[in-house]
Parts: structure tokens; C-alpha cells; sequence
């Protein structure tokens, strides 16, 4: 019987290892919550994104175990794709062993490749800076703690890349280029993560000096990112990130990014959540000669479904008092090309436009452009949105909506703030135009006052 076990071993192991099959195991300690099915998933990396390749439940112990033929060499991750998701690296034939607990992804027993043993070298290192730039570390932190947590960190990478000595070249090159693009990430996500309530934001004169190298166009020549876990992520922040220094709401043609294939992608996933017809269009006019046959043609179809949209949104009429408590109607105002603001006291990023349309206003003055401002805060807010128009903190027509509930349901408004342009006629020019500080609404408004 023994000897009938060892030949079913050994040809079930020279089967596998003549198929290439790579073998993760992988242990979730109990004092972790990953889910309540207690699901594990493997992810593939595909263009810098991840994409679920099989999933299964752990067992009351916590193990659970792949076995798959991999269509690639590189990076995968295993997790829960939110809190706990940790990369590995595969190769065909190699077997790989993690265990996932409440300090994070580690490498369990003796069983692994040189490639994952100085990748979770990497997670270790890095956990620190991770945890601060997602708000899970010290809750009184501020600004000035994490710069000094992100320079001391710079040399302590510097010094990894130094023993990326694994006798793989193509992982050492890899690995190197990761921990660049990830140092990279950390620092402009810093900038971008939600902070707690009466956080002090760092202006950019406060920035540390590791924030004056992250711009460069050298770091995105080729497509290499995308071969990296969250690849696209770090590509669409650094696109921010620029932007934001260039003081621009979006990089119409990406010019930060050298690989022409990179900025066709990261310019297509931005067109995905433009909801303005002349924008879009704009947009694509604009780079063209980026896109692939293909791309254009996603383009050129969601071109039309956004027309149609506008198309078939009917104007329908609505009346609010005004700060003196006059009734005001948007049909009061037919002849005129009317740029509605939807907008509430509470809302920041409403209040952060706000000086962008008052310029907008003075600049186009003496014009047949008639800007509305329709608050819908509740009632309560009533002396507070009252304040603002009364300081001068807001201009134009002020209108007052208690909510506005039917007004955002006419216009399917979901979030704002939300700017609706009205032609001449009455009709709805874009139901959702760009904001004040993106140059394109002015451009906009100039193209119907002309018509």
C-alpha cells in the first residue's frame, strides 16, 4: 500500500511540476476579519488593475491553497482586495506559502523563492509609511509627522534597492522600478486621502523635499507600470498630482506622462466619468491620434450616448425664493443663456468653487449670462446660506430650494456641487458642465452667447 502511495505521489508531483503549476498557500489568522464568507481571492495584474482569477473560502483554520497554471510571470495579489490584499510574485513551477494577520502579509515557513523573500522584505519596510497614508496610524497626526516619516523612509528604500540581488534580473529590475513608483504613490496619496475633521492640509510651500522629485518625464516612458499591482492607481495619482501643480482640474492631453499608450489609457479611464458633452468631445478631439481604432471607436460610442442624454433632458421649470424672498423662476430668464449652480453651505467642494465663479461672473459681465445659485440646504441652514449671500460670499441670482429634492430628481442630480447650462431657448445645453475652475465651462458659455 505504501508503495502504491509514493507511485501516486510521484507521478501526481512529475505531473504537475511537466504543467507548470504554481502552488499558493495561504493562512488568515482568526483574530482578522476578511469577510463573512470567508473569502479569499487571487488577482491577476492587468494594465496596473487587478482582476479576480479564482477565489475560495478558508477553512476554520484558516488555509486555504491554489493550484493554477499562471499566464504570466510577475506580480499577483491575494486578499480581500481592501484592507488585506499583499502581492506575490509567480512564476511557473514555484510555490509560494503567506500567511495574512493582524500585522499585516508575511511569508510563512521556508518554502519560498528568493523573489517573495525580499518582496515581503519590501512589505515589512514599507507597512509603517502605508498605515499613515491611509489614515490607520496615529490619529493625531498631522502633516509635518508624516513628511518626516516619508524622508527618513527615502534612504531606507535606497538602501533595499541596494540588495535587489536575487539572481532573477528581470524581478530585481521590477522590484527596483515598484519600490520607486510606490515611494512615489505614498507621498501624493498622502495628499489625497480624506483627513479628520479639523486637520490642518499642508500648503505647498510646506511640502518636504522628496516632493519636488516626484515630477519627471522620465518615470512613465513605457508601459512598465502596468505591470505592477495598483500600477493605474499610481498612474492616475500622479496625473492629479501634476494637474494640481499646474493648477488645472484635468491634463487634457496627460503631456506629465512621455508613453503615448499610458496617456491613451489614463486619458480613456478620465473620459469614463465625464458627463459633459463639449468636454468629452473636446477631450477626444483634442488626442486623438493617441487612441487605437478600437479606443476610438469606445470613444465616438459614448460621445453619442452622452448627446442622446442631453438630448432627451427635458427643461422643466422651477421657482425658489430668493434671499429676499421674492419667488424666481428659471423661465424668468428665457433669451439668456443661464448657468444653474446647485450647491449647498455644507458642501466643500462647493465652496471651493466658488471663488472660480465669481470670477467667472466679473469676467463676463457685460454678457447676456445670467448665473443662478440654487442652494439646497434644509431648512435649519436657512441663516447660514442668508450669512453668505448677504457677505457677498456667494453672487448672482441666490435662490433658496429647502432641500430641493424634486429639483435633483427632474435633473438627476446625485451629488454636487452640479452645474446645468441653458441655451437661449430654454433648452438644456450640458445638464452636467464642467466647474467654474476648469477653463472649459468659460469656453462653453462664450460658444452659445455667440449663437
Amino acid at each position: 500500500m505504501r508503495t502504491l502511495f509514493l507511485w501516486i505521489a510521484v507521478c501526481w508531483s512529475s505531473l504537475l511540476s511537466a504543467q507548470k503549476i504554481v502552488t499558493l498557500e495561504c493562512r488568515v489568522s482568526d483574530r482578522i476579519f476578511l469577510n463573512q464568507e470567508k473569502k479569499i481571492t487571487l488577482y491577476e495584474v492587468n494594465k496596473g488593475k487587478l482582476q479576480e482569477k479564482a477565489w475560495g473560502r478558508y477553512g476554520k483554520d484558516g488555509y486555504f491553497a491554489f493550484c493554477f497554471q499562471p499566464s504570466y510571470s510577475g506580480f499577483y495579489m491575494i486578499g480581500d482586495k481592501r484592507r488585506f490584499c499583499y502581492p506575490v510574485w509567480l512564476e511557473p513551477g514555484q510555490k509560494a506559502v503567506v500567511r495574512i494577520d493582524e500585522e499585516g502579509g508575511h511569508l510563512d515557513g521556508k518554502r519560498n523563492t528568493p523573489e517573495n523573500k525580499i518582496l515581503y522584505e519590501w512589505v515589512g519596510l514599507s507597512r509603517p509609511v502605508g498605515l499613515a497614508v491611509r489614515g490607520w496610524g496615529d490619529p493625531e497626526s498631522t502633516f509635518q509627522d508624516f513628511f518626516r516619516e516619508l524622508e527618513a523612509f527615502v534612504p531606507v528604500a535606497e538602501a533595499y534597492k541596494e540588495r535587489l540581488h536575487t539572481g532573477n534580473s528581470r524581478f530585481d529590475e521590477l522590484m527596483r522600478y515598484y519600490v520607486d513608483r510606490q515611494l512615489d504613490h505614498y507621498a501624493i496619496r498622502y495628499l489625497l486621502t480624506g483627513k479628520p475633521v479639523g486637520y490642518v492640509w499642508p500648503k505647498e510651500e510646506d511640502y518636504s523635499p522628496y516632493y519636488s522629485t516626484i515630477l519627471s518625464a522620465e518615470k512613465f516612458r513605457d508601459t512598465l507600470v502596468f505591470s505592477l499591482p495598483d500600477g493605474f492607481g499610481m498612474l492616475e495619482d500622479y496625473v492629479s498630482f501634476a494637474a494640481r501643480k499646474q493648477g488645472s482640474a484635468m491634463l487634457e492631453k496627460c503631456e506629465c506622462i512621455a508613453c503615448p499608450a499610458l496617456r491613451a489609457e489614463i486619458l480613456l479611464s478620465q473620459m469614463e466619468r465625464i458627463a459633459s458633452v463639449f468636454q468629452f468631445r473636446k477631450v477626444l478631439n483634442t488626442n486623438r491620434e493617441l487612441f487605437t481604432a478600437a479606443q476610438q471607436k469606445w470613444a465616438e460610442d459614448r460621445l453619442k450616448v452622452l448627446m442622446e442624454q442631453t438630448r432627451q433632458q427635458t427643461t422643466v421649470d422651477f421657482t425658489f425664493p430668493d434671499v429676499e424672498g421674492k419667488p424666481v423662476s428659471l423661465s424668468d430668464y428665457r433669451g439668456k443663456v443661464v448657468l444653474v449652480d446647485i450647491w449647498a453651505t455644507w458642501c466643500s467642494p462647493c465652496r471651493a468653487e466658488l471663488p472660480h465663479l465669481k470670477k467667472l461672473e466679473e469676467e463676463m459681465e457685460n454678457t447676456d449670462l445670467v448665473v443662478i445659485g440654487v442652494s439646497v440646504d434644509v431648512r435649519k441652514n436657512y441663516d447660514k446660506w442668508k450669512k453668505m449671500v448677504d457677505d457677498g460670499e456667494v453672487k448672482g441670482i441666490q435662490l433658496f430650494a429647502n432641500g430641493g429634492k424634486q429639483l435633483c430628481k427632474d435633473y438627476g442630480v446625485n451629488g454636487i456641487p452640479r452645474f446645468i447650462v441653458f441655451d437661449r431657448e430654454g433648452k438644456v445645453a450640458e445638464a452636467a458642465a464642467p466647474r467654474p475652475s476648469n477653463p472649459d465651462l468659460k469656453e462653453l458659455l462664450n460658444e452659445l452667447l455667440k449663437r
